[in-house]
């Protein structure tokens, strides 16, 4: 049976807006997942084929198998850059605290799947996991940029006595803290301003 797409001029924009609020996910997952749905011409299409084999039929269901993709990848990216690594440990590891009996094998496969994703991402081009943009077309914001996270200190001068606790009496003014090194690297998108890792096969030249 043929599906029919929704008119642009029914309030279009409205309807994508409830939808990101809904599944909680960004205008380009939604419009992927809808594209996938409504691609009747190309049966081959890759989004569709991921969606049909995860079970996918109706729109909605395409719908959250995006959004739940696209939070599966968000999770990933953040263990990449920032090393928040308990909830991508439960991503992979569901059984984690539990007393189910664990297959050795599934283990196997889990860290080994869990291994993969936590390499950065391979290419030799810079491309927005989270949007898109890939920099052809300078935004007002910019293109890209390469972020770093650098240690500043307070010195701490005395302790107060308070009615409840000991109170650290620390300065105000910060320094930069020069024996420690910069860390962290990554690339923030200026379409979206997602943080992504720096892709493994470009090489970075600070001049």
């Amino acid at each position: 049976m043929s599906r029919q797409k929704p008119n642009p001029d029914d309030n279009y924009e409205q309807m994508v807006r409830e939808r990101m609020t809904k599944y909680k996910c960004s205008r380009i997952v939604i419009e992927r997942g809808q594209s996938a749905f409504w691609n009747t011409d190309d049966e081959d299409n890759a989004d569709k084929q991921l969606a049909r084999d995860a079970g996918a039929s109706t729109l909605e269901e395409y719908l959250q198998f995006f959004a739940d993709q696209a939070h599966r990848q968000d999770l990933i990216i953040r263990a990449q850059i920032s090393g928040e690594p308990l909830e991508v440990l439960r991503l992979f590891f569901p059984w984690l605290g539990s007393d189910e009996p664990v297959n050795a094998a599934d283990q196997v496969d889990a860290l080994n799947e869990l291994y993969d994703a936590l390499q950065p991402p391979a290419g030799d081009q810079l491309r927005c996991p989270h949007c898109g943009y890939d920099g052809e077309e300078e935004t007002p914001e910019g293109t890209f940029r390469i972020l770093s996270d650098e240690t500043i200190y307070r010195e701490v001068n005395a302790e107060a006595l308070s009615a409840s606790k000991k109170t650290l009496l620390v300065e105000s003014v910060s320094q930069r803290y020069d024996e420690d090194e910069e860390k962290r690297d990554r690339v923030e998108c200026r379409s979206c301003f997602g943080e992504f890792p720096i892709p493994a096969g470009l090489n970075v030249d600070y001049q």
